[in-house]
């Protein structure tokens, strides 16, 4: 249980942090889109952690006082292309191996099955739901 006195220390953290926020707008943003990012990635699944995936704004907030000017906008660039490749994944090519595998991918028929006994486009592949 947490007493009177961390409860206090916790408000008093919690108004600073509001306090700073004001007072640096861009960071505020960026904090608040790095949150709705993670968001994102935990409602789709996507699986992403590490500092730039988490939904605490306060770290993200600090971390952004602290670089360049760039940075907030490279780090957000790299976490929207990271959530559009899980959210909207392009899509994939499906080629059926004469070792009579189907293989998915991005590559061509012939660089999908190039480990299974080559491409037999004759015979053709289709998506499983």
């Amino acid at each position: 249980m947490v007493g009177p006195a961390a409860k206090r220390e916790g408000v008093a953290h919690l108004q600073a942090v509001m306090a700073l926020s004001a007072e640096y707008p861009v960071c505020r943003q960026y904090a608040q889109t790095a949150v709705d990012a993670n968001a994102q990635n935990v409602q789709h699944h996507c699986g992403f952690g590490g500092g730039r995936w988490q939904n605490n704004f306060n770290a993200h907030f600090q971390w952004c006082l602290n670089v360049g000017v760039d940075a907030p906008r490279n780090e957000t660039d790299a976490r929207n292309h990271q959530l559009a490749q899980c959210v909207h994944p392009s899509p994939q090519n499906y080629a059926h191996c004469n070792d009579g595998s189907c293989q998915c991918g991005n590559g061509s028929g012939d660089q999908l099955c190039a480990s299974h006994g080559g491409n037999d486009p004759s015979i053709g592949c289709t998506q499983q739901p």
